[in-house]
C-alpha cells in the first residue's frame, strides 16, 4: 500500500502506520513452496506476502527481494 500511494503522489510525512498498512494481507502457509509465493505476488501485484501458521499467527513475511536473492525468481 506505500508503494501504491507514493505512485499517486501521496504526502506521507505525517502518516501513522496504521494509515498505510493493509488490513487484510495475503497471506501463506510456512510450507507453501516459495515458487508458490512468487506466483501469489506476481497474480495480484504486490511484492510481499506474510506467513502464518494454523491459527493464524505470525511466522514471518517473504519478500520479493527475499526470492529473488534466493533466485527463486
Amino acid at each position: 500500500d506505500l508503494r501504491r500511494r507514493l505512485e499517486v503522489g501521496a504526502d506521507l510525512r505525517h502518516a501513522r502506520a496504521q494509515d498505510l498498512m493493509h488490513p487484510h494481507p495475503r497471506t501463506i502457509a510456512p510450507h507453501v513452496l516459495a515458487t508458490q509465493a512468487a506466483q501469489m505476488m506476481e497474480q495480484h501485484g504486490i511484492t510481499s506476502v506474510v506467513v502464518v501458521d494454523a491459527t493464524g499467527a505470525l511466522v514471518g513475511l517473504v519478500h520479493i527481494r527475499d526470492l529473488m536473492l534466493a533466485k527463486v525468481i
